[in-house]
């Protein structure tokens, strides 16, 4: 059977942790067009459960990348409405998926792969990055690149045609190198970055079929390295802790 060389991805879009994410992805989905894929962004306030749904039916892409919040059996779009959860993971049959969210590899993705996701690449604790509130731009922040690149090896890696195993070692590459740079850092900040680097690299998981692609269209490339990414050098600033989170708030306000 051919492979569909299509990607569908939602990139929610609402306050510092998804402006962030928004950020890198989409300068990352941007790399699409030049691997010969063809790719469907629903970005900020399409990125709902009934655009969600449609697309998955009207596209049926191959890859499907979510970004925003989660937990442990559910993951949020804009606002944090949730666009997938085990009612819907059947949406995922047959393909291979991306959460770049926290928790999601504990439940959620179980649940895809027992429902016929031929992969689940996603993450099973809180993953943390720290950020410079001073930073001339998301794209060139200091200490948040040192997450973001390791978490968007991930799709760039099958956007050339890897294995999802492939892709998900590329990534633990990227998260082993930065953690050897911040071992050595005299920065203040090494200890915080090292812990929180630890921890992503430990949550990321790969479930179901380690030898999926997305494109049979082979142009491998070496994983990018944080230290690759322009940033600007500036004063000493204020360092802020932000959590791709677990929406905690919502959650106990719709329980109540």
């Amino acid at each position: 059977m051919a492979i569909m060389k299509r990607v569908l991805s939602t990139v929610a879009n609402f306050e510092l942790a998804t402006y962030y994410l928004h950020d890198w992805a989409m300068m990352t989905l941007a790399t699409t067009g030049r691997y010969g894929l063809d790719s469907t962004v629903l970005e900020g306030w399409m990125a709902n459960e009934y655009r969600y749904e449609t697309n998955i039916e009207s596209v049926d892409p191959r890859f499907v990348w979510l970004n925003g919040h989660g937990d442990i059996d559910r993951l949020a779009g804009q606002n944090n409405e949730i666009i997938l959860n085990l009612g819907n993971v059947n949406t995922l049959n047959g393909r291979v998926c991306y959460a770049f969210s926290c928790l999601t590899a504990q439940q959620l993705g179980p649940g895809a792969v027992n429902a016929g996701c031929d992969c689940y690449i996603g993450y099973d604790e809180t993953f943390v990055f720290y950020l410079d509130v001073n930073a001339f731009s998301r794209i060139t922040d200091k200490y948040a690149k040192w997450f973001m690149v390791p978490g968007m090896q991930i799709p760039l890696s099958l956007f050339q045609g890897k294995t999802t195993l492939h892709a998900y070692g590329d990534s633990q590459y990227v998260f082993d190198y930065g953690i050897d740079h911040w071992t050595e850092s005299e920065d203040p900040m090494a200890p915080q970055m090292l812990a929180a680097l630890n921890q992503d690299k430990r949550s990321q998981r790969l479930l179901g079929s380690i030898s999926e692609i997305i494109t049979p269209d082979q142009r491998f490339s070496p994983p990018s390295l944080p230290d690759q990414v322009p940033w600007q050098f500036g004063m000493d600033s204020l360092i802020a802790l932000t959590l791709i989170g677990t929406i905690v708030y919502y959650f106990i306000r719709e329980m109540i």
